[in-house]
């Protein structure tokens, strides 16, 4: 039961680090965008 509170606090620290992190620097959503639609169009591709 300890390990896993241990666990537990290791990622509830991660996401508030991740949380403080983000909120400095807004993340690149058109860059994102761009490898989503280029990922699905090589899955469709693969699909034919």
């Amino acid at each position: 039961m300890k390990k896993f509170f241990a666990v537990l606090a290791t990622v509830a620290s991660a996401l508030m680090i991740c949380a403080c992190a983000s909120s400095e620097s807004k993340p690149d959503y058109d860059s994102t965008r761009a490898n989503a639609q280029s990922a699905y169009q090589e899955l469709d591709n693969d699909a034919e």
